[in-house]
């Protein structure tokens, strides 16, 4: 057997079938990712200090139009955001209404908690001091971009 008739007979079945898998699973361990972190994670932690938001939050500056809104709303809306919106990036009608979602929660929190370090921070964790960098949820954007422009048959 020959290297041309091995592919063929072999080899070209296989990468089929990766290329059929590939297909039907596309971004699924994305939004399955983004759904741990967003929703087991995040939300989970917010929860975990009630409903009221806690003092560090409530002291963030705010862009507009949030800046409009109590502490309070800001924070339930953080949390309905992250437990509901991951959740909707699995369906194809609010996968995209999802995503945009996402990426303003995203932007929410590198603007109010994540940009201390200004653009030096767009791959530091944290600095020395413990001010948060913003790479984490540079990453998170970066992934659910690619949710966002996902296109499926």
């Amino acid at each position: 057997m020959n290297l041309s008739s091995f592919y063929k007979t072999k080899l070209q079945p296989l990468v089929n079938d990766a290329n059929v898998l590939a297909e039907q699973v596309g971004l699924l361990p994305i939004k399955i990712y983004l759904f741990v972190q967003f929703t087991a994670i995040s939300a989970v932690n917010k929860i975990s200090y009630g409903f009221h938001a806690p003092e560090w939050f409530a002291g963030l500056d705010f862009p507009y139009p949030q800046r409009w809104l109590p502490a309070d709303v800001n924070w339930n809306m953080a949390i309905a955001g992250e437990l509901l919106l991951p959740a909707l990036l699995f369906f194809k009608p609010t996968r995209k209404f999802a995503a945009l979602g996402l990426l303003y929660v995203l932007f929410m929190a590198v603007y109010t908690v994540h940009f201390d370090l200004g653009w030096a921070g767009w791959d530091t964790l944290e600095a020395d001091d413990g001010t948060p960098g913003f790479k984490i949820p540079l990453v998170y954007a970066l992934l659910v971009w690619a949710v966002l422009v996902e296109k499926k048959k």
